[in-house]
């Protein structure tokens, strides 16, 4: 048994210096980095509707044009330890394209990483590819992408854009816009017909809408201008700030606050933990119902304005400008009452909170002018609630070449 244990401890001994005389493969490495510019021409059959882009490494641009293929132009770029591995995998990144049922036309990026079988510590440490893509402007584009940029502009068509992280520009499209993202910065200008935005995490600026718009937002400041058709919003730790709706405004809004001003139609509210702030601008011309609880309700309109009032504080307090008589016990206030001829029926309740009726002088009665969508040739329209952020930049970082390694890569966020 001594003798066992002796060759055991001889065998350990032997292993742990023959580890002390090897290179420690998961030691930090001096990285390098390889990019190379890229050019690719793809046919456009007479039977596809749709483009599809399908990536997750890198920023996407797609811009329409008037010429019958896709033309594709950017760069890719590797880092790793590895100078070989680096240019091998490099030479393996490519964007493939194939037709799906039904007359679609699929742009894909494919990685090596998805062809790899195994992870040893030479693989690169990381893979970008950044392009941008011209597009017959007629088609449907559909952008599908998890990590980087997207811009999208200049398309006749309606556009889909649905994102993980990144910024996200959408501007010049003449049909409807769709956009799913989970954590992105989004600036959205010129859309000819509806836009319907769902996302989490950002600050997002909207601006000339010809159609109707509906915005589902988590966390993050919007601000929206100029909307032709209806408008409704709804989030939870949103700060949003309106101007200029021709429609009617719905607002669900949850821990957070709103401004809307300058609108033409009636309004829906419902407010949690969150005060909500209506200024029209214009006479009443359609009923109003808003409930804030936790919150103070706002309303500002001209003194020509007709309405039949219902207003209820429970707990809370009334304030009115108009002549309306108001009653309060324990701590609840109520009051009913027309003005003018009580055309239109305004109803307001709050729970815990403040009821204010403000009357602004003059008479405007006259309706919004439209919103209608501006052609690409035509002078763009000035952002009304621009959101500032860095810029967009989609060309290469450096010029093509094996860097040396005290250069760290450049990559869009």
């Amino acid at each position: 048994m001594k003798g066992k244990s002796l060759f055991l401890l001889f065998v350990c001994l032997s292993a742990l210096g023959w580890m002390g005389c090897q290179t420690n493969p998961f030691q930090p490495q001096t990285l390098v980095t390889d990019q190379e510019e890229f050019t690719k021409q793809v046919p456009v059959a007479d039977n596809i509707r749709t483009v599809e882009v399908h990536h997750d490494h890198g920023s996407v641009m797609v811009q329409g044009w008037d010429k019958p293929y896709i033309l594709l132009e950017g760069y890719k770029s590797v880092t790793g330890a590895d100078v070989d591995k680096v240019r091998q995998w490099l030479a393996q990144m490519q964007i493939i394209a194939y037709e799906r049922a039904p007359n679609r036309l699929v742009i894909e990026y494919q990685s090596p990483m998805t062809l790899a079988n195994q992870i040893n510590p030479f693989d690169p440490t990381d893979e970008t590819v950044h392009f941008t893509m011209s597009v017959p402007r007629e088609l449907q584009v559909e952008v599908y992408n998890k990590n980087g940029a997207v811009k999208v502009t200049d398309i006749v068509n309606s556009v889909l854009i649905d994102h993980s992280v990144g910024d996200i520009d959408a501007q010049n499209i003449e049909g409807g816009l769709s956009i799913i993202a989970q954590t992105s910065n989004m600036t959205i200008s010129n859309i000819g017909h509806f836009l319907d935005i769902d996302s989490k995490n950002g600050s997002i600026g909207i601006n000339w809408i010809a159609g109707g718009a509906v915005v589902r937002h988590k966390t993050g400041d919007v601000k929206i201008a100029d909307v032709g058709g209806d408008l409704s919003i709804s989030g939870d730790k949103v700060e949003w700030t309106v101007n200029r709706v021709n429609g009617q405004l719905d607002v669900q809004v949850e821990n957070g606050n709103a401004i809307v001003n300058n609108f033409g139609g009636g309004a829906t509210a419902s407010m949690k933990n969150g005060s909500l702030n209506l200024q029209p601008q214009r006479a009443i011309s359609a009923d109003f119902a808003c409930e804030a609880i936790n919150g103070d309700l706002t309303l500002q309109v001209p003194e020509t304005s007709s309405m039949l009032m219902t207003l209820t504080a429970e707990p809370g307090s009334i304030q009115s400008d108009f002549p309306l008589p108001i009653s309060s016990a324990r701590g609840q206030s109520q009051a009913r009452g027309a003005v003018n001829n009580g055309e239109h029926a305004v109803d307001m309740t709050v729970k815990g909170g403040k009821i204010q009726v403000i009357k602004i002088a003059g008479d405007a009665s006259a309706p919004l002018p439209p919103v209608v969508y501006r052609k690409t040739n035509e002078p763009a329209p000035a952002p009304a609630a621009p959101i500032q952020e860095a810029p967009v930049n989609l060309g290469p970082a450096t010029q093509p070449g094996l860097r040396s390694p005290d250069l760290q890569p450049t990559e869009l966020k």
